[in-house]
């Protein structure tokens, strides 16, 4: 976030929520970016009708302004249909005591459309 970043958060429909409350993190300013090249139906999907860009990431901001980032609005890996939840994965995987970290995301497949990579040690 930049000092010119306009900041607000919406709930599912779209209407912004009062200060403390989670919901989607909305912004729009000189550096966010404009849309998706030649791809209307993401753009629609990412940008409200002032162009206001939802990250997906979900946010509450306090009284103060200080935004607190809470989680993502879908942890999930697509691929080719079958909806795959990460963060399930990733605690299955971190129950193992030689593991310390673990993450389960995404990547590109011209197949499949999304595959998932798990990153542990």
């Amino acid at each position: 976030m930049c000092p010119d970043d306009e900041v607000w958060v919406a709930d599912a429909d779209g209407n912004p929520l009062p200060r403390g409350e989670v919901g989607r993190l909305m912004t729009r300013g000189p550096y966010t970016f404009r849309g998706y090249y030649n791809s209307p139906q993401h753009n629609a999907e990412a940008f409200d009708a002032e162009g206001f860009y939802c990250s997906g990431d979900l946010i509450s901001i306090d009284e103060d302004g200080y935004i607190t980032v809470q989680g993502r609005e879908k942890d999930q890996i697509n691929r080719g249909g079958e909806k795959i939840a990460a963060e399930e994965i990733e605690n299955l995987l971190l129950r193992h005591e030689a593991v310390i970290h673990a993450a389960l995301v995404s990547i590109e497949d011209n197949l499949l459309g999304e595959k998932a990579a798990l990153i542990w040690w």
